[in-house]
This record gives C-alpha cells, sequence and structure tokens, in this order.
C-alpha cells in the first residue's frame, strides 16, 4: 500500500486525496502498462458518477454533498495515480515519489483556486462542466496515441527493408509520443487539481448543510 506523507499538505482537499488514494489503488488497482485511454476512462467514470449524485442532489433539495465531494476526489485520486503510468519520466522515478510531487503540485493549485473570488461565488452544478473540460486534452492525446499505434502496426509489416530510413523515423516518433505522454500528463494534472479544488468546495457545503442541520 502506497506510503504518503498525510499531514504535509495545505489544502484539506490534498490531505484527503492522500488518505483515499492508498485505498483506492488498493481497491482499483491500475494494471501493468496501461494504455493512455484506459486512464482516461478511469478518471472520466469518477466524474460520471458525481454528475450522477449532482442529479440526485437537484431532485431532493435536502440531499447530501457528500457523496458528490466524494466521487470528485475520488476522480483526483485517480488522475494523480495515472500520471506515473503516462508521463515519459514516471518509468524512472518510483510511483510512490512521482505520487507525492503531484500531490504537492495538486496542493498549491487547490490553494490557488480556493483564494480566486470565483471559488466561493461557484454554483454547484458549475463544477463538472468545468473539470470535464480540462480533460479534453488528454482525451485527444489518448487518441492520438492509439491511432500512432494503430499506424505503426500497419506500417511495420511493409517497411522492414528500409532500416536506416526506419531508425530516423523511428526517433522522431518516439519524440512525438513523449510530447503527447507528457501533454496528456499535464492535463490529467489539471484535472485532478479542479476536480480536488470541487471536492474541497463540495465538503464545505456539506459542512455548512450539517452546522445549519444542528442549528
Amino acid at each position: 500500500m502506497t506510503d504518503l506523507k498525510r499531514g504535509a499538505y495545505e489544502t484539506r482537499a490534498a490531505g484527503l486525496i492522500a488518505r483515499f488514494l492508498p485505498f483506492d489503488e488498493e481497491q482499483s488497482p491500475i494494471p501493468e502498462s496501461p494504455a493512455p485511454a484506459m486512464l482516461v476512462v478511469w478518471v472520466t467514470e469518477r466524474l460520471t458518477q458525481a454528475g450522477f449524485e449532482l442529479a440526485c442532489r437537484r431532485e431532493d433539495e435536502h440531499g447530501s454533498f457528500l457523496k458528490v465531494a466524494g466521487y470528485f476526489l475520488a476522480a483526483a485520486a485517480h488522475a494523480i495515480g495515472a500520471t506515473p503510468h503516462v508521463h515519459p519520466t514516471g518509468e524512472h522515478v518510483l510511483p510512490i515519489e512521482f505520487k507525492e510531487a503531484m500531490l504537492h503540485e495538486l496542493d498549491a493549485g487547490v490553494m490557488a483556486n480556493a483564494e480566486l473570488d470565483s471559488y466561493a461565488d461557484r454554483r454547484a452544478e458549475q463544477w463538472l462542466p468545468l473539470t470535464l473540460s480540462l480533460l479534453a486534452g488528454a482525451t485527444q492525446g489518448a487518441c492520438e496515441l492509439d491511432g500512432l499505434s494503430r499506424l505503426n502496426g500497419a506500417a511495420e509489416e511493409e517497411e522492414e527493408e528500409m532500416e536506416d530510413e526506419d531508425e530516423i523515423e523511428d526517433e522522431d516518433e518516439l519524440g512525438r509520443i513523449e510530447t503527447i505522454r507528457s501533454e496528456i500528463a499535464d492535463s490529467l494534472l489539471d484535472v485532478a487539481i479542479m476536480a480536488a479544488t470541487a471536492g474541497q468546495w463540495f465538503a464545505e457545503r456539506y459542512d455548512e448543510q450539517e452546522d445549519a442541520d444542528l442549528g
């Protein structure tokens, strides 16, 4: 189980994700060498669940924001957990060290978002489309990588005799693939920060709701 420094974060969201991530990895382990597209779907699934809970909350104004917060935080944890598997440097760094670095970036990002005037003024229904819009880059990159792998598979059968030219093309192709993987990882980090910000916002609304009920 991943051992993360749970008390080393400034924001509530990062602290919760540090606690949740080991459990999440145990319950939903990532297979070895996962396709980037699978990782994007993995994150999207949790955001979809957050959307479902939001829809239920709209039908019942007394419904709890707790589940909504939980799914947004789970999406953030998924995105953080996915980054070492997609970023080009991920294979050269221990996953726990990579995730620790990503969590600190998330922590700083959430803090910056929470200090914006728009943070307190946002409405519940605004968080999901805002987070999903940031996933577009990762989705596009995953589709591009899938297309390249298909093209490469077809080309290998026809170009076995052109080894020297292929070596040059392969170097260019590897550089392009690394660039795309970096862009996917950056997009996933952006999604993680926004999903974590949303999770923290909904957790705060839940606290307010509980205080009101007790009062």
